[in-house]
């Protein structure tokens, strides 16, 4: 009874550690003066190139202006990406903290009868997958602001 308790706690302690490392993840993103520059300015900057694109008649500096506005839309499409994501993992975090309050309802009402019960076994299942789906969080995030930093 001890050892699922202890694995218990720890699954929690787990769980709260991911949540951190989402909320750390989305400050990142939110506070990052180079991310909201980008936001405002690369649209201006396509728009600007294609103006200049309908208007040239070189086929080489049209060339080159086609490949510089394709490289704006695609970090164009990367920012809204990231973006997006952090809103979802915003919204996660949310839908987790209200989970981690209803389970710890729940664990508190646990008798110690009930430690060794489906319902406690329920429990510890609910907490591990909400630190797995918490880490899925977390490395989708890296895995767009690698994606982003490569294109860079």
């Amino acid at each position: 009874m001890r050892t699922q308790l202890q694995q218990t706690i720890a699954d929690v302690n787990d769980w709260i550690g991911q949540m951190y490392d989402v909320a750390l993840h989305i400050d990142s993103f939110e506070g990052n003066e180079l991310v909201e520059r980008d936001r405002r300015m690369v649209p201006q900057q396509l728009e600007k190139v294609q103006i200049r694109l309908k208007q040239e008649t070189d086929p080489d500096v049209q060339r080159d202006l086609k490949e510089q506005a394709d490289r704006l839309q695609l970090q164009i499409d990367n920012l809204n990406s990231t973006a997006n994501s952090v809103k979802r993992a915003d919204i996660q975090l949310d839908s987790t903290l209200s989970s981690l309050g209803t389970i710890y309802a729940q664990m508190s009402l646990l008798g110690t009868k009930d430690v060794d019960s489906s319902r406690a076994q329920r429990l510890r299942q609910d907490i591990k997958d909400e630190v797995s789906g918490l880490q899925d969080t977390i490395e989708a995030m890296d895995e767009v602001q690698a994606q982003r930093l490569k294109l860079q």
